[in-house]
């Protein structure tokens, strides 16, 4: 609806959520295609071929603001990011009802959250943080995923997957197949049984298309002749290689680009490196050399970008898997929920804080797998906090993570504020207890039958034996979606992701309160061996409880006890700079978890973890990092398949009748 008021045009409209805005109109613009026109003749374009066109209208749109909102409420979080025991100006504001969502951004869902809220009481059940000095509980309220379009596809979805992953396996497979008919020859007289003998052991194992064997069997019959009439053989089976894997590729191309399959796609990660894979292969067979030492470069001068329109739609991808995910934030933080006719509804009470880790100095996280710090690498994980600002400007969402950006809020209306807060090694401590344990996989029933993934057990759990494993049961694996650590009663097994997403709200709730990893230098004090930080920060400073060093024990683990001391003597045994501000603690400390096991084997600098809970160590005791997650593998690693034999027995007896 379009009206007039003081000479200012305004409309109002609902969009495809069943929301109602309010704007006032602003500058409008008609965009063409680009890609239309420039392919066209100019007669023609003056003759109306002009291809699509849109109407582009700037809205200054007015905000919306849950009723009754308090921003002193939300400025309160403010008291959080100081450290534990430092004076902070927000803590008069800190009361019951503040309440904070949590991000965890991931591979397998988009983000998987966690809410709590301030609460006067101390819950019975669940998980929660007492927060002494304002007699109050960070009580858990909610922990849920956000999951995009195609993250959720069932067993067909995985099959069609697996398939299709299989498929490209197989075809990269035959590419360097055809590298090594090149490269055959090349190969002198006496050595041309040996590697055809190589190349057919190679072959045997993998799935070929029916012309490959018949080249290699042309091959060996003309082992023996002449170097000239060799090389001509060997050019004549790459080049037939070369036409019949040319129509195989077209082919698979071909059918490929259908869209039947494509709700099994989706806006997932799965969907982002499948097609990169994809584009990459395709690259690659594009520029294979015609012989040995053949190498082909593109020339973007002359033609362009290699398969542009798969490259914009991979960029696409990611652009609409940023904005959707960025979106589906926001509406949780704003308590909103969609129905079952897809609307948006209000379902909780809004957040005061959306929390983010803090990616500002981001390179790789240590305690993740490679394959997942790749992942989160390519889809520009750097870019969710900004969109989530950006799109939360209209409901009064500030993205205060930059301290600065305080003068760019000012005077606009405030809901809520987007902060971060570190959150190395959330992965690897249990939310609620601080206890360290690792990551587990449950096993499904067709991972029996993948040998793929059966030797990345074995590669990675040495001497597994998989007899009398089920579905469903857990084995480590590092990345594994469930967290499993001990407790006084046994195991204790939670969602990886969400307990990352609550150990955020651990880390903000007690300041970073929780001393558990320590950077630190070798010295020596009269011949004896003390061990300093290497950094004191003023939250590393708040959860040890001043300066201090680590002193041996003497035992065989490397372990030691914290000493405290004054901070002329702990700058003299770390030989710290008094000048050293935050920000530079703060980036040398992440150079040294990137450096860690380098550093480790030098012996000069190791990084210490100890175990604040007191369940798989003594909390009194830091221990080197290699020996601190080595006790904890084995120990947790045990009960787990303790617990598991005692399943087996108690399934026999009762079988058997017993």
């Amino acid at each position: 609806m379009l009206t007039k008021q003081d000479k200012q045009q305004k409309i109002t409209y609902c969009t495809n959520m069943n929301e109602v805005f309010e704007a006032k109109l602003g500058s409008a613009d008609l965009l063409l295609n680009w890609d239309h026109l420039r392919g066209r003749i100019r007669d023609r374009v003056d003759a109306g071929d002009i291809g699509s066109a849109f109407l582009k209208l700037a809205l200054d749109v007015a905000h919306v603001l849950p009723d009754g909102v308090d921003d002193q409420l939300a400025r309160a979080a403010f008291h959080f990011q100081s450290a534990k025991g430092a004076k902070s100006k927000h803590a008069d504001s800190v009361q019951a009802g503040l309440r904070v969502l949590s991000i965890d951004l991931g591979v397998r869902s988009f983000a998987t959250c966690s809410v709590f809220e301030l609460k006067d009481t101390a819950p019975t059940t669940g998980v929660a943080f007492p927060l002494a000095e304002f007699r109050l509980w960070a009580v858990h309220e909610r922990s849920f995923t956000l999951e995009l379009p195609g993250e959720n596809v069932g067993a067909a979805g995985q099959q069609w997957r697996a398939q299709a992953d299989a498929e490209l396996r197989q075809l990269r497979g035959g590419l360097n197949r055809h590298r090594q008919l090149l490269r055959a020859a090349t190969v002198q007289k006496g050595e041309r049984d040996a590697y055809l003998t190589d190349l057919r052991e190679a072959w045997s194992a993998k799935e070929l298309w029916p012309f490959e064997a018949s080249l290699l069997s042309e091959l060996e019959r003309c082992s023996t002749v002449a170097d000239p009439l060799w090389q001509d053989t060997c050019k004549r089976a790459a080049r037939l290689y070369r036409t019949e894997f040319g129509a195989v590729v077209s082919e698979w191309r071909s059918r490929t680009r259908s869209r039947e399959d494509r709700k099994y796609a989706g806006k997932s990660m799965w969907s982002v490196q499948h097609l990169t894979d994809v584009r990459r292969f395709l690259q690659s067979w594009s520029l294979a050399g015609r012989a040995s030492g053949d190498i082909r470069r593109l020339d973007r001068e002359r033609g362009g970008v290699f398969a542009k329109d798969l490259l914009d739609h991979i960029d696409a991808l990611k652009d609409d898997r940023l904005k959707t995910g960025a979106d589906l934030i926001v509406q949780a933080a704003r308590g909103f929920q969609r129905n079952e006719f897809g609307y948006w509804v209000q379902k909780h009470a809004p957040c005061h804080v959306i929390l983010f880790e803090d990616l500002s100095r981001y390179r790789m996280r240590t305690d993740r797998p490679r394959r997942e710090n790749s992942q989160l690498m390519q889809w520009a994980h750097r870019g969710v906090p900004d969109m989530v600002g950006m799109q939360g400007e209209i409901y009064g969402i500030q993205d205060r993570r930059d301290p600065d950006s305080a003068r760019k809020h000012a005077r606009q209306p405030l809901a809520a504020f987007c902060l971060d807060t570190p959150a190395a090694f959330s992965s690897r401590y249990h939310a609620s207890t601080m206890t360290p344990g690792i990551r587990c996989h449950p096993l499904r029933k067709r991972e029996f039958e993948d040998q793929g993934f059966l030797e990345l057990l074995k590669r990675e759990n040495e001497g597994l034996d998989l007899n009398g494993y089920k579905p469903g049961d857990l084995v480590p694996l590092p990345g594994g979606e469930v967290f499993v650590c001990l407790n006084a009663n046994g195991l204790s097994r939670i969602h990886a992701d969400i307990n990352a997403a609550q150990n955020l709200q651990r880390r903000f709730w007690t300041q970073h309160g929780d001393a558990f990893r320590l950077p630190c230098g070798k010295s020596a004090v009269q011949g004896q061996i003390r061990w300093a930080p290497l950094s004191m920060g003023k939250r590393q400073a708040g959860a040890l409880g001043g300066f201090g060093y680590l002193e041996p024990t003497g035992h065989d683990s490397g372990s030691c006890q914290w000493r405290k001391t004054t901070e002329a003597e702990w700058r003299r045994l770390s030989g710290a700079q008094k000048d050293r501000d935050e920000a530079a603690a703060a980036e040398d400390e992440e150079l040294q978890g990137l450096e860690e096991e380098l550093l480790e084997r030098s012996g000069e600098r190791v990084v210490f973890f100890r175990d604040p809970s007191g369940v798989v160590l003594p909390t009194d005791l830091w221990f080197p990092s290699a020996a601190f997650w080595s006790i904890v593998r084995a120990k947790t690693v045990g009960r787990l398949r303790s617990h598991l034999d005692a399943q087996a027995e108690a399934s026999y007896a009762v079988a058997a009748g017993l």
